[in-house]
């Protein structure tokens, strides 16, 4: 794994509400489009519901999702917005309600939405997006997300900006190693880089060890950690595991291909083909 790879076709997504920046003068300072998909995994709709709040700033930067819904509507997994409608009490503004719509129709938000359908459908265990198919040979460590593709990502907001914490783990069965290793990903920038790397024991997070980044890969693990990510990177660590249980376990259960002119593993000293191969 390199520093490339996370860089390359990867779209974030971190399950959190699509936000919606920089409205009509007047209104709220920003809004949030929520999102549901049918959990039925033989269901063949093709449909998302969304739904439209107000981001309420409660100061230092925070903000909180109003509880009166503005509007709601529907898209299709393509992205492409179907309808929105709006409680006229709430958002009698003609102008803001044209920006809502136009906002949803903008590339970045179908591209949100196209990520959420996948994920939420792939979660649910729709059989249009199967499970991971892994590589027979893993070279050091795995990212959470090739095992696990339709989780969430983690994100970190971080003094302005945005970070994404790709979260890798060691998938030998026989090591002894008990590290998650996060590379952080500065996302608000024109082109997301890595900026640090930092790795620590699973159960002894306070203890993590710098690869990259000095003080702001410090700074990053210490606000991640305060954010209560611990026990969601140790949930993760587990799951981790298994697959490295699961992948042991069926090499060890699936018969070894044997050549048919070379010695038959059975010890008898005769060729496979002439041996136990014969009815191969």
């Amino acid at each position: 794994m390199t520093e490339a790879t996370i860089l390359t076709g990867k779209t974030i997504d971190d399950g959190r509400n699509l936000v919606l920046l920089d409205p009509p003068l007047g209104s709220a300072p920003a809004y949030a489009v929520s999102s549901a998909v049918c959990d039925n995994p033989d269901c063949s709709c093709d449909n998302m519901r969304l739904g439209v709040r107000e981001l309420i700033a409660e100061g230092d930067g925070y903000y909180r999702v109003g509880d009166v819904r503005l509007g709601s509507g529907d898209a299709n997994s393509a992205g492409e917005l179907k309808d929105l409608t709006f409680d006229s009490s709430a958002v009698p503004d003609e102008a803001l309600q044209q920006w809502l719509r136009e906002q949803l129709c903008a590339q970045d938000s179908q591209a949100w939405i196209r990520e959420r359908w996948r994920r939420m459908r792939g979660r649910c265990g729709a059989p249009d997006f199967p499970p991971a198919s892994l590589p027979d040979e893993i070279d050091g460590l795995l990212p959470f997300d090739e095992a696990f593709p339709y989780d969430f990502d983690i994100t970190l907001p971080y003094q302005k900006g945005l970070y994404f914490a790709h979260d890798c783990y060691c998938l030998e069965p026989g090591c002894s190693c008990n590290e998650v290793v996060v590379q952080f990903v500065a996302l608000s920038v024109e082109q997301p880089e890595v900026v640090a790397i930092v790795r620590s024991p699973i159960r002894k997070l306070q203890r993590p060890r710098v690869d990259k980044g000095g003080e702001l890969a410090l700074d990053l693990w210490n606000t991640l950690i305060q954010r209560g990510e611990s026990r969601r990177l140790r949930e993760r660590y587990d799951r981790m595991r298994k697959v490295a249980r699961r992948r042991a376990a069926a090499s060890v259960s699936a018969p070894a291909k044997v050549n048919r002119n070379a010695p038959c593993p059975c010890g008898s000293g005769k060729k496979h083909k002439r041996c136990c191969g014969q009815s191969a």
